[in-house]
């Protein structure tokens, strides 16, 4: 089964991510994560990525503790 975000929203908390998601079909209940931070909210850079009427939200972190190419989070 596939289901689609509908909206997503992040803020950085001490030092962690913390994100919550909507999703379709449940636009009123929120799934909630928190995303450790391993350096610092500079070193995480987050994409908007779009094909066609799709949209991806990429997070990804580039750091000495994960080598030099930056680590896709999925």
């Amino acid at each position: 089964m596939i289901t689609s975000i509908v909206e997503i929203a992040w803020e950085v908390v001490d030092g962690w991510i913390k994100g919550a998601a909507t999703v379709e079909g449940q636009r009123r209940a929120k799934n909630a994560a928190l995303i450790s931070s391993i350096r610092t909210p500079q070193d995480s850079k987050i994409g908007l990525a779009s094909v066609g009427d799709r949209h991806s939200l990429d997070l990804y972190r580039g750091s000495s503790l994960l080598g030099n190419q930056p680590q896709w989070l999925k």
